[in-house]
């Protein structure tokens, strides 16, 4: 039973405890059955359990500013959102809703230029769906989601802060290295793989690359203090790919690639002791978060 069919159902209930406090209020001076305290009982449980639901929501899919826009509904809603955005945010041009990544890939970009910033470095990316993309977009380079900043042509430019290039493998990138991109799910869009945030944890280092027969295999060593976020058949992000992990291990991890994910992604390209981003599965990163919490 998903959300809205339990929903549905509690609603229903409702239309009962309608009555029922009706009934309660022609009998102010006598004691409620066992029965409708049993009713009462079961509704505040289910307003409970809602409230947990959406909280559960809003946890997983992390609804920030830049990943999901609340969008407009008929002409008079639209009037009234391209006038906050004007007055808000400048930003008229957001109309849709996006949220997060999947771990598909929709192809990949070539590494045109490279720049440092400070302690910061620009990465000026050439790619097909440059012309389709608009400033301040948010977009998956290699699983690191980073923003638009300006396009030209087939063109683009993206910058990686310190912390990113920290926690990345984007500090290695040179130029003519390709990238997997992938633009944020439309909110009415199919989830196609897993919800990936673009947030990177880690990075592993390629120990294993073997043909099966059409296929591939590779083999992932990682920190161990990461080990508690990973589980055999579990969903993982290797440079944006959202993959199934198996053989998995304290320290290590094996993923397949089918023929046309390593075809269309940077996995041609991989070899032994390269580095690679991974993002380990978000929810079971905070199912690990509340158990720890709860221990101590």
């Amino acid at each position: 039973m998903n959300l809205i069919e339990f929903t549905f159902r509690q609603l229903l209930f409702v239309n009962s405890f309608k009555h029922l406090c009706t009934a309660t209020d022609r009998r102010l001076n006598e004691s409620l059955p066992a029965s409708q305290l049993k009713q009462c009982a079961a509704f505040l449980k289910f307003l409970l359990i809602l409230f947990k639901r959406f909280v559960y929501v809003f946890a997983i899919f992390r609804i920030y500013y830049q990943h999901f826009v609340i969008p407009p509904f008929g002409d008079l809603g639209l009037q009234r959102y391209n006038k906050y955005l004007n007055k808000e945010t400048n930003r008229a041009q957001k109309t849709e809703i996006y949220i997060m990544f999947t771990g598909i890939v929709e192809q990949m970009g070539i590494i045109e230029g490279i720049g440092a910033n400070g302690t910061n470095i620009s990465f000026h990316i050439r790619a097909e769906m440059a012309r389709e993309l608009k400033p301040d977009q948010s977009v998956s380079h290699g699983g690191v989601c980073l923003t638009v900043e300006r396009i030209t042509g087939d063109e683009y430019t993206v910058t990686a802060v310190e912390e990113t290039l920290k926690k990345t493998n984007l500090s290695t990138w040179k130029n003519g290295g390709a990238v997997n991109l992938e633009r944020c799910l439309r909110f009415d869009g199919r989830l196609d793989g897993h919800i990936v945030q673009g947030h990177v944890d880690t990075v592993a280092i390629c120990t294993g690359r073997a043909e099966k027969n059409g296929s591939w295999e590779f083999t992932f060593s990682f920190d161990k203090k990461f080990t508690s976020l990973i589980i055999e058949k579990g969903s993982v992000t290797v440079n944006g790919i959202s993959l199934t992990a198996f053989n998995v291990s304290e320290a290590e991890f094996t993923v397949a690639v089918i023929p046309y994910t390593y075809e269309h992604t940077d996995m041609q390209f991989l070899k032994i002791g390269d580095q690679v981003n991974i993002e380990f599965d978000m929810i079971g990163k905070y199912v690990n978060r509340i158990m720890t919490k709860s221990k101590s």
